[in-house]
């Protein structure tokens, strides 16, 4: 029957196999990143410790705070800690290349439950400060650059000139195959980083057999009151948190834009799902004389029924095969879209045996609502009677009146979908005006990590930084170079308290802001805009008076009717600096995050003020007079000139920095506006395939009227009208619903509110005019209706 209408059959298996291929890949992505286990032993008693503000927000724990947790706790078998992933050079008789290093505590491999394919993980007191010259090498690693050697165990390798033995190898595939770390090294903690105000790693834990992560929480809870009196009046109202390592992996807002992506898909899906109903309500007008023959000659009701539901279910198997490989392509295209932290390492993404149920269940559930409609028209059908022009006649209005519902409805859904788009488009370019504080032309940055085994103290550092700096000033077209402990929209950099000498308790004296490290050349380097004051100056050394910087919104907080200038500032309770600028607030968390209070001091000033640690990882700036990655060559031989195994890393232009912290927001505008595009194409199909059967349908009375003296144009007019009817009908409906439901991505707009009239009115203006040209075609051909061929029929 199908094979017969091959032309209808092959529109009503590309409708549906689109939106089941769209709902399956998006579930993959759904599954793997919130739903399916992780693939660690026992992922469920996994999680993840972080210190919570008094006044709201988390971090990650200090190095005291870590210990007291791993020593004092009673609910964890393990407590680990990890860092962040960083640069090193591996050097042996054919040269250095960098390779990507993450430090780990000791246990950390015991606590994922992780056994190496050749040798052994790393043992106890592995990570205390003397004793951590060892490596286990990824699986990956060890294939590309050890040819997969089985007696790569206590082979010694250099790794920032420093020599490190190998204890191990990961085992292949999995969650340490995907992670870009060749290689881990045990994390020390020296006696220099014992201080509260320094978080530079995350604290995972496994929870002892029987304990639940909200015993867990409790505990902690308790723990970290029975500790405040220690910690001191500045630690006051610390607290700690437990959650689910799953949580914490996916930030809440990549959890809500996927979740939202998800519900969108759906809509897709049930756009679709309408539109194949309405064909087979179209298909089902041709077919009313012969379900009353089947019913005749001795077809039960409950036959009919069966006989359109099995063809529609057919239909939507079809779809759902061609649908698995759409998903397959969409899969990997949404893959090669997502953008970095949308997919953590920890999700394997694919078409497994759980999509594949995911599918079928889909498919079946699809083709059950595709054919309730014209199988509850055929249960209608007076199946007693004969075959009597009145008998077809009801069948034919109980039909229109169906076709007309599920049209309104596909409205609907179409116009909420609009407006999610919409809204998410014009959020997104509010994003691309907003004012990043610097001025990104012609701007180049890069990254070096002095080897710690080399460049031992702040003095070697700044040494290596000045001779960099030198020659890079020199080279031709440079107008500006510098450096920065924190690149704006890449970095977050150190966070600490800080306290307003001469002012009482609670009359803004204290605050936290991010110090900012960095060379006095750095605010021209940048662009940055001086509001008052002075920017910092060759003069700025660390023999000289410490001096800082300070962005517009912490002047505004703290000296709102007067000049911060002049004044001082304590960082930390121990390092007092005299303010001697003020410039316009930077967007050093991203385009879409919140300006923080900002502290600027020279970099000689930051590292030997009795901050107790200095930068070992530089932050490059160069201001070009021409395009800036032309001088990447150049600046990587000045780098290896210096030191021949030095390499530098992370070039980019500022401009592909600030691209990078726009990429969550046009991930899902992207794809929100190819959803809204397909929903407006799938309804604009729909319109004109209601239109056209209705009109279809009337041919008769259209013939009749017009021999009576209608006029072509009243019977255009009346079709349009009847078709726009609908359409604002279904557009009222929407926009109800749009109100509602728009407020679920209000957390990921950015200076627009989920009820922006504006947006709402243009989505309405745009799915009219869609609806107006769809229904045009079918209002021609109606007002073209031969009288004498309509009656004759």
């Amino acid at each position: 029957m199908l094979l017969k209408k091959p032309a209808f059959t092959a529109l009503a298996v590309l409708t549906l196999a689109l939106g089941i291929g769209m709902t399956s890949a998006m579930f993959s992505f759904v599954d793997a990143v919130l739903l399916k286990p992780l693939d660690y032993k026992d992922a469920e008693s996994l999680v993840e410790i972080w210190e919570r503000y008094p006044k709201g927000g988390t971090s990650n724990p200090s190095p005291p705070t870590y210990l007291e947790w791993k020593q004092l706790n009673t609910v964890f078998s393990h407590v680990s800690i990890y860092g962040n992933t960083v640069g090193l050079n591996l050097s042996d008789a054919s040269g250095s290349e960098q390779i990507q290093a993450r430090y780990v505590s000791a246990d950390y491999f015991d606590m994922l439950g992780v056994r190496p394919v050749v040798g052994r993980m790393f043992q106890p007191g592995e990570d205390q400060v003397g004793n951590e010259q060892f490596v286990v090498l990824s699986n990956r690693m060890w294939r590309a650059k050890f040819g997969a050697d089985p007696q790569i165990v206590g082979r010694s390798i250099t790794l920032s000139q420093k020599p490190y033995t190998v204890t191990g190898v990961l085992p292949p595939d999995g969650i340490f195959e995907r992670a870009a770390n060749d290689i881990y090294i045990p994390q020390t903690i020296r006696q220099d980083q014992m201080r509260r105000n320094t978080q530079f790693f995350r604290a995972w834990a496994r929870l002892k057999p029987g304990v639940t992560v909200s015993q867990a929480d409790a505990e902690m809870k308790r723990l970290s009151a029975s500790l405040e009196q220690q910690w001191g009046p500045e630690r006051k109202g610390f607290s700690t948190v437990v959650e689910p390592l799953r949580n914490s992996l996916v930030r809440q807002d990549v959890r809500t834009g996927l979740l939202i992506l998800m519900g969108a898909v759906f809509f897709i899906l049930l756009i679709a799902s309408v539109n194949v109903a309405n064909l087979l309500l179209v298909r089902g007008a041709s077919r009313r004389r012969e379900v009353l023959i089947r019913a005749a000659i001795g077809a039960s009701r409950k036959r009919l029924v069966r006989q359109l539901l099995v063809e529609s279910l057919m239909l939507s198997s079809v779809a759902a095969f061609l649908g698995l490989w759409l998903s397959y392509v969409l899969l990997n295209t949404f893959t090669a879209m997502a953008p970095a932290g949308t997919i953590p390492v920890e999700a394997a993404i694919g078409l497994d045996w759980r999509v594949l149920l995911f599918t079928v269940a889909v498919a079946g559930l699809t083709g059950t609502l595709c054919g309730l409609a014209p199988a509850w028209q055929s249960a209608r059908t007076d199946i007693s009677g004969t075959l009597q022009e009145h008998s077809l006649a009801v069948s034919s209005r109980f039909g229109r009146m169906q076709s007309r519902l599920l049209l309104i409805s596909e409205i609907a859904l179409t116009f909420v979908l609009l407006v999610g788009a919409s809204l998410m488009v014009r959020s997104f370019v509010r994003l691309l005006g907003v004012d990043a504080g610097i001025d990104a032309d012609s701007l180049l940055t890069f990254k070096i990590a002095p080897a710690p085994s080399k460049y031992t103290n702040a003095s070697a550092v700044a040494a290596f930084q000045e001779e960099m700096l030198t020659r890079i000033r020199a080279l031709p077209g440079v107008r500006a170079a510098s450096t920065t402990d924190a690149l704006p929209m890449r970095d977050g950099g150190v966070n600490n308290d800080f306290r307003i000498p001469g002012r009482t308790a609670g009359d803004s004296d204290r605050g936290n802001a991010r110090i900012g490290a960095v060379d006095p050349e750095y605010f021209s380097a940048m662009g940055s805009r001086l509001m008052r004051g002075r920017f910092l100056s060759a003069l700025d050394t660390a023999a000289g008076p410490a001096v800082a910087v300070v962005n517009a919104s912490l002047a505004t907080k703290f000296w709102p009717n007067s000049d911060p200038v002049g004044h001082q500032v304590s960082i930390s309770g121990v390092n007092m600096y005299t303010i001697v600028g003020v410039i316009s607030d930077i967007k050093q968390s991203g385009m879409s995050g919140q300006v923080r209070n900002e502290i600027y001091v020279p970099l000689a000033q930051f590292e030997n003020k009795n901050f107790g640690f200095f930068v070992r990882s530089l932050n490059f700036v160069i201001r070009t007079s021409g395009d800036p990655m032309q001088l990447a060559g150049t600046i990587q031989g000045i780098a290896r000139s210096i030191d021949r195994d030095q390499p530098i890393y992370a070039i980019k232009t500022m401009d592909e920095v600030i691209s990078d912290s726009l990429a969550q927001p046009r991930f899902r505008t992207v794809l929100f506006g190819i959803f809204g595009s397909l929903a407006l194409i799938l309804s604009a199909v729909g319109i004109y395939s209601v239109m056209s059967y209705s009109s279809a349908q009337r041919t008769k009375e259209i013939g009749i009227r017009m021999s009576l003296g209608a006029r072509p144009s009243d019977i255009f007019a009346e079709v349009v009208a009847q078709g726009m009817l609908f359409a604002l009908i279904g557009i009222g409906i929407g926009c109800a619903g749009a109100l509602v439901l728009t407020r679920l991505i209000a957390s990921l707009l950015f200076e627009i509110t989920a009820s922006d009239p504006t947006t709402f009115v243009i989505t309405a203006l745009l799915l009219t005019a869609v609806a107006f040209i769809a229904c045009w075609q079918p209002a021609r051909r109606a007002m073209k209706t031969d009288p004498l061929l309509a009656i004759r029929e």
